[in-house]
């Protein structure tokens, strides 16, 4: 575990769901989940199926809605130890859908839990790409937004102070 901390922990700032696979007994384990986009169901799963292929089976037959045929050969640890021999990060893209009905983006990243020599763990971690989108997109607007204030009161005013009234400190 203390070899792959490097890797969970810059994979924990994007992906709400992490967990960790023996590379020979197929075993799972649950490293994190944020619960936030996380489909209730998944975590179901994995305690129904703690075996890796089985588990795989079972999301991609539940929750992909599209080209499901191919996201489960994708999947499979032969081609996914393959694609991440050199010590790589191995992204799977694929349209979900949740329990709602709800279709979004999502992406499956694997990659060795420490060195691809002495590893004996893979990393599988989830993450809902369009929630990602959606909030570089609102980060984008809020920006636009300030600088439409800016330019408006900059054509009136000399100076234009933006002052924060909890901690008192303004920028120009």
């Amino acid at each position: 575990l203390a070899r792959s901390m490097g890797v969970i922990n810059g994979l924990m700032r994007e992906y709400h769901t992490i967990w960790l696979i023996n590379r020979s007994t197929c075993e799972m384990e649950l490293y994190r989940s944020t619960g936030e986009n996380t489909v209730s169901g998944l975590l179901d799963m994995s305690v129904s199926y703690p075996d890796y292929r089985q588990f795989i089976a079972a999301y991609v037959n539940e929750y992909v809605a599209d080209h499901a045929d191919v996201v489960l050969q994708n999947a499979q640890l032969s081609v996914v130890e393959d694609r991440i021999r050199d010590g790589d990060l191995y992204h799977v893209e694929y349209l979900r859908i949740n329990e709602q009905g709800v279709i979004s983006y999502h992406q499956m990243t694997f990659g060795f839990a420490g060195t691809p020599e002495t590893s004996d763990k893979i990393i599988l971690a989830f993450k809902d790409v369009d929630k990602a989108v959606r909030k570089h997109m609102a980060d984008k607007l809020y920006l636009r937004q300030q600088l439409n204030i800016v330019q408006a009161l900059s054509r009136d005013y000399y100076n234009v102070f933006k002052v924060d009234l909890n901690t008192g400190l303004s920028r120009y």
